[in-house]
């Protein structure tokens, strides 16, 4: 899995404890669904706790190519399925104009 994602991807880790979640296109939809305060940190303690995701982005950030990691959370996903996201995230990304 890590030689997949070194090969196909350029992780980067955010930590939006610490963080301001990342202002992005791809990404907006999510944030709403997160209880953000003014300048972007999470506030609420479930998603300060349990928001771990991984988001598979366009280098111009205006696409998500996974959006169904929102839903799924990376605590919850297998090694197996956590492949197969990836992988169907970098065909969308190939077919993406």
């Amino acid at each position: 899995m890590i030689r997949a994602i070194n090969a196909d991807f350029v992780p980067v880790w955010v930590d939006i404890r610490r963080q301001p979640y990342p202002d992005m296109p791809a990404l907006r939809t999510i944030a709403e669904t997160l209880a953000l305060d003014a300048e972007g940190y999470v506030g609420d303690l479930v998603s300060y706790h349990f928001h771990v995701r991984s988001y598979l982005v366009s280098p111009d950030l205006q696409t998500l190519y996974n959006p169904e990691q929102g839903e799924a959370g990376l605590p919850e996903v297998g090694s197996r399925a956590y492949l197969a996201m990836l992988q169907d995230a970098r065909e969308r990304a190939r077919a993406d104009p």
